[in-house]
């Protein structure tokens, strides 16, 4: 028995029954009722909008006392002291201005494959943990599964590959062993999707 696949496509030996969907790195993928869900820069758990919450609160704190430690007025004008407020007031808002900007990013994109209803969701969580979804797609309509390899600082990513042969969408990234354990689980979930012969 072979499965009708394309040349970039892994190959694995057909197995018998429903493959395991959850071979990956369980760091990787959050089971659910329906599935699994795993993405990018996507961290797991009910406090995934606690994080850049409250690096904005702190952040925009931080920054506004070292803008009002420069505006704040002193008795003693010596030389030490303008260095000693220089100094707390450049580390305060530097870091202040750090907090804000990392707070400002998203978490990032989620793929939900859903193995009852045969689709994958793709979307991302908003800061107050609420999945939005940007596409859904049948399993008929990924082509194969690509993994490009580790290169030095550079982590694996992961991509699908659709239908048309010309759009891939990038759905994951990290250590390799990982890639590849998330790879063979998607390709087993996947390859039933058309007729062995």
């Amino acid at each position: 028995m072979t499965a009708h696949v394309d040349p970039m496509t892994i190959q694995m030996p057909p197995s018998r029954g429903r493959p395991n969907p959850v071979k990956a790195a369980p760091s990787l993928i959050e089971r659910t009722d329906w599935g699994y869900a795993f993405g990018i820069d996507r961290p797991a758990g009910a406090s995934l909008g606690i994080g850049p919450i409250a690096a904005r609160f702190g952040g925009a704190i931080l920054f506004l006392a070292g803008i009002g430690l420069w505006l704040m007025p002193d008795a003693v004008h010596t030389a030490d002291v303008y260095g000693m407020k220089m100094m707390a007031m450049v580390l305060f808002t530097l870091v202040g201005g750090v907090l804000v900007w990392q707070g400002r990013k998203r978490p990032g994109m989620e793929v939900q494959v859903d193995t009852e209803s045969r689709v994958l969701r793709l979307g991302g969580r908003n800061l107050t943990n609420d999945f939005k979804i940007h596409d859904i797609l049948s399993f008929d309509e990924v082509r194969s599964i690509f993994l490009m390899r580790a290169n030095g600082r550079v982590p694996a990513r992961l991509y699908l590959r659709l239908a048309d042969g010309a759009t891939g969408i990038e759905v994951a990234r990290g250590r390799q062993n990982d890639m590849e354990l998330l790879r063979e689980t998607l390709f087993a979930d996947l390859a039933c999707r058309r007729p062995l012969t």
